[in-house]
């Protein structure tokens, strides 16, 4: 639907002598033919005085029932579609399917790589170090995080054996004491 300000004069612009009998409309859009109010005043940039004056002074003729705002700077950050925030606990269930799908690794390969050098070079006694194949360390680091898994699976149940949900200290400590750890 077109919405337009009725009773408003149009002047020739291209004319010095008609420049000072512009009316708000004229100067919101200096184009004869637009349709849309509301996408035109929201290319008036930034939301300084200027544009609060300038829009206010062309929303004295249209006349709203309520609703949302179409004009202004509220109208503009009010249009981008926000998210709706997850409910507690959401997103962290929906973290532990998407890790339980996947296959992957977890820890960074490098990273593991490096601690296995540095474990190993404190180890050895002489000033060699030692060289690992690349098998060598993959087969490690799934070892250790199969390991990781199965060791916060035990807390996990000892944290709900204890009537809680937060895994705490106190279930890896007694995790490691039942497992000699």
């Amino acid at each position: 639907m077109v919405r337009t300000k009725a009773g408003v004069r149009r002047y020739d612009v291209s004319s010095s002598s008609s420049r000072n009998n512009l009316t708000v409309e004229d100067f919101v859009f200096p184009a004869t033919h637009h349709r849309n109010i509301s996408s035109e005043l929201q290319h008036i940039r930034g939301c300084g005085k200027d544009r609060k004056k300038v829009i206010s002074e062309f929303e004295e003729g249209l006349s709203r029932s309520g609703g949302h705002p179409r004009y202004g700077c509220k109208a503009m950050h009010d249009s981008k579609k926000r998210s709706q925030p997850y409910r507690p606990g959401v997103r962290v269930l929906k973290e532990i399917r998407k890790y339980q799908k996947s296959t992957k690794l977890l820890i960074r390969k490098l990273p593991f790589a490096r601690l296995v050098r540095e474990i190993a070079n404190e180890m050895s006694d002489s000033s060699v170090g030692y060289r690992f194949a690349v098998e060598a360390i993959a087969a490690l680091q799934e070892a250790a995080e199969a390991f990781m898994v199965q060791f916060f699976e035990n807390a996990l149940l000892c944290s709900q054996h204890a009537k809680r949900i937060t895994v705490m200290q106190r279930d890896v400590q007694l995790v490691r004491r039942l497992f000699n750890i």
